[in-house]
């Protein structure tokens, strides 16, 4: 998608809020606050706790959200039905 390469958080989990939360505000200072666009990362918080994140993807003309979970595995929702799914979420682009 033409965007830098994020660092690797894999051994986080959102099981560990605390660490989860540290993990999206290091990313978050180097990105901007957007509306939703393809490339945004989408930052489901839960007060000041970070509690998910996914990509926003364009499929169709449509954007969708691609998001892993380790329930339901690896999905594609389109975004309104992703916003009703979680009350806050914040979106992200980098800085250019």
């Amino acid at each position: 998608m033409g965007k830098r390469l994020l660092p690797s958080w894999g051994h986080v989990r959102n099981t560990e809020p605390k660490e989860f939360t540290r993990a999206y505000r290091s990313e978050a200072e180097h990105m901007e606050v957007c509306s939703p666009e393809p490339g945004a990362i989408a930052a489901v918080m839960r007060g000041h706790i970070c509690i998910h994140v996914a990509l926003v993807v364009e499929v169709g003309n449509r954007l969708k959200v691609l998001e892993i979970n380790p329930t339901r595995g690896a999905r594609c929702l389109p975004l309104p039905q992703f916003e009703r799914d979680h009350n806050a979420v914040i979106y992200y682009r980098d800085r250019e």
